[in-house]
């Protein structure tokens, strides 16, 4: 019989390590919805040239990569400290059952 074993402690650190990155995402959408780029920041050539319509297009990719990268993360370390907490407490009921077992072996001798 093949046995799974999992390391829950890694697996909450992971989660954690998850949540930064979430928050880091989140950080860099704040930036880009408070100090947008209007047209004069690209100067006359830059206006001239079509920059400001380019610009805001790539900004509006990466808006929607951030917010969806920030979902990700959060979600998955959601689901890895659910994880995390269930395996936790079926080694917490395991070793209580042990536990059990040994004293009704003491107490049967």
């Amino acid at each position: 019989m093949d046995t799974v074993r999992v390391n829950v402690d890694w697996l909450a650190d992971y989660a954690a390590a998850l949540d930064k990155h979430a928050d880091e995402a989140s950080g860099v959408l704040g930036s880009l919805k408070e100090h947008p780029l209007d047209d004069e920041a690209f100067g006359e050539v830059g206006q001239s040239m079509g920059t400001p319509g380019s610009y805001q297009r790539a900004a509006d990719s990466l808006f929607t990569q951030l917010t969806r990268a920030e979902e990700v993360l959060t979600a998955a370390a959601t689901a890895l400290r659910e994880v995390s907490e269930h395996y936790r407490g079926t080694d917490e009921d395991g070793a209580k059952t042990l536990e059990k077992k040994a004293g009704d072996t003491d107490a049967a001798r």
